[in-house]
């Protein structure tokens, strides 16, 4: 099966590409590097307009590019994009030894996952946002 993912930056391109028929709304500015975040509001705002049309299409958006050896961002940046109400939030970790420390710490971390998991909420059915890791992870 092949599936559209249309990679968005605002509430008009994110119509546009739900009109179109894309399966995945990706939200990402790539004029501020390969990961780029959208702000929070919009995020929220192509949210909102986008399940008042499409309510169970699946929508991503990322972090933006934060430094793989900053745990504390990540986890408040993937709490705050998750909390605006997308399907999958997006993280970079490039590879190494930072790579593993971070996502270990995100399975192992018992107070990290805490957060993780309490803190996500999710406006359908109330289940939390799901995240996806590195292919490069042990």
């Amino acid at each position: 099966m092949t599936a559209l993912l249309a990679s968005v930056r605002s509430s008009e391109e994110a119509l546009d590409a739900a009109q179109a028929g894309a399966e995945l709304i990706d939200l990402k500015e790539p004029g501020s590097g390969a990961l780029g975040d959208v702000s929070l509001p919009e995020i929220a705002r192509i949210v909102a307009m986008l399940r008042a049309t499409y309510p169970v299409k699946p929508i991503s958006a990322t972090i933006g590019d934060v430094a793989t050896e900053e745990i504390d961002e990540i986890t408040e940046r993937v709490i705050e994009v998750s909390n605006t109400g997308v399907d999958y939030v997006k993280v970079g970790v490039t590879p190494g030894a930072a790579a593993r420390r971070c996502l270990r710490l995100r399975r192992h971390d018992r107070d990290l996952a805490s957060r993780w998991r309490h803190r996500w909420r999710h406006p359908r059915a109330g289940t939390p946002a799901r995240s996806v890791n590195s292919p490069t992870a042990p």
